[in-house]
């Protein structure tokens, strides 16, 4: 396993794709804050409240899924179609690298780069919550942690999508399309046109994407939205329990690792 993550290091250190878009998390995460106040929030709530503790772990966290999916899901797509590109996949291959150890290199590369984002998270998190929360209690900094990991397999599986879709489409160009406009407009539309309108139905919330962007939700009780109560008396509710996400979000993460793996073992390198 060292071996095969060293190779993928060895790959990746010179690698601009991985420089920009790692940068971007870096400079964009700390910034998130400001930009999240734009927000349009009811008056009796108070701004300062998402910088403290517990709520800065479950609002950075929201924020910050946003700049997971963008940076690690394109960078993620960009990395397999230059594989495929560059014939570098073909070459491991003949080499003496077998599919099945190129797969599992591309995923423990997926968790190692999910593993520093996450710290990453966690530092500007702790920064923001010791600074604004006045009185810091352990109890308080550890309230919502439950959100660190769940962090980390969303990062996971925004990876392994675009893997999936790289390793599938070969271009990065149709790739990224596809996975932009899946997530933002085609998903949107089966779930809310299908099935509020026609099916009103729990399956609502199992979309691949809407449950990874439920393992780290926006947190509407903190912020005294009415959506869910709408939906609620609808028999919908907005968001899944945390282990329920979890639970489906592994689930479909082991769907699209099995689609991946079919497709290498068919495909002519």
């Amino acid at each position: 396993m060292q071996r095969l993550l060293h190779i993928e290091w060895l790959k990746l250190k010179r690698n601009k794709s991985f420089h920009v878009f790692f940068a971007l998390y870096l400079i964009g995460l700390p910034l998130l804050f400001p930009i999240g106040l734009q927000m349009d929030f009811p008056r009796e709530f108070s701004i300062r409240k998402i910088y403290a503790f517990p709520d800065v772990w479950s609002f950075l966290g929201y924020l910050g899924s946003w700049l997971t999916f963008f940076c690690f899901g394109l960078l993620s797509i960009t990395l397999i179609t230059q594989e495929i590109q560059f014939k570098t996949l073909r070459q491991q291959i003949i080499n003496g690298m077998s599919r099945t150890e190129f797969l599992l290199s591309k995923l423990m590369l997926c968790a190692a780069v999910s593993v520093a984002a996450t710290l990453y998270y966690v530092l500007v998190g702790a920064s923001y919550g010791y600074v604004y929360t006045d009185f810091v209690f352990m109890s308080k900094v550890t309230e919502q942690m439950w959100l660190i990991p769940a962090y980390w397999l969303q990062c996971f599986a925004f990876m392994v999508v675009g893997l999936l879709l790289g390793f599938w489409l070969k271009r990065s160009g149709i790739a990224i399309f596809l996975f932009l406009i899946y997530t933002l407009v085609i998903e949107a539309i089966l779930r809310h046109v299908f099935h509020l309108n026609v099916w009103s139905h729990k399956s609502v919330n199992y979309y691949p994407m809407n449950v990874f962007e439920d393992l780290v939700p926006l947190p509407v009780r903190q912020i005294g939205m009415t959506l869910e109560e709408r939906l609620e008396r609808d028999g919908v509710s907005l968001l899944l329990r945390p282990e329920e996400a979890l639970l489906v979000a592994v689930c479909w993460i082991l769907v699209f690792v099995g689609l991946i793996y079919w497709l290498l073992k068919r495909r002519d390198l």
